[in-house]
């Protein structure tokens, strides 16, 4: 039910987004203890200029539609949002830039916690950056890199 009380109210939210991602990673869910969102560190970060969001809530176990109304409401119209000492949920007008998103953002909070005393880009070069990276062409991009790199290819014989 956890799945359909955070998905659910998102979709009613957001009639666009095709999909929601959510799950717990080695990365991203410790960076959610932060209750901050991502610094502009790295080029990936770019993608979410502007478009994260932090769901600030103690309910680390969504038991009720209500709190997913509310996560769906911090979410607004950001790409990602991050729920309190527990994870990331992203959205995505088809489910592999909804998955793209969510890898990117792994791949973020990896930079973010393995980087602690990096210097930010700035807003503005973020902001410039954040055109051409935020595009959803960008996370269909790291969907199709991460299906290629480890799902072998039927097609060819060993």
């Amino acid at each position: 039910m956890t799945a359909y009380y955070i998905h659910g109210p998102i979709h009613d939210a957001r009639p666009e987004a095709v999909s929601v991602t959510h799950t717990h990673t080695p990365y991203a869910t410790p960076w959610m203890a932060n209750l901050r969102p991502f610094r502009m560190i790295c080029q990936e970060a770019t993608a979410f200029f502007r478009s994260q969001a932090i769901f600030e809530g103690e309910e680390v176990q969504v038991m009720d539609a209500d709190t997913g109304k509310h996560i769906a409401a911090a979410l607004d119209e950001a790409k990602v949002v991050f729920l309190r000492n527990h994870g990331p949920v992203t959205v995505g007008q088809s489910v592999e830039e909804a998955i793209g998103w969510f890898l990117l953002v792994e791949r973020i909070a990896e930079v973010d916690v393995k980087a602690p005393e990096a210097e930010p880009i700035s807003d503005h070069a973020a902001f410039i950056a954040s055109t051409e990276i935020g595009h959803p062409s960008n996370a269909l991009a790291a969907y199709e890199y991460a299906i290629m790199s480890h799902i072998p290819d039927p097609t060819v014989v060993d």
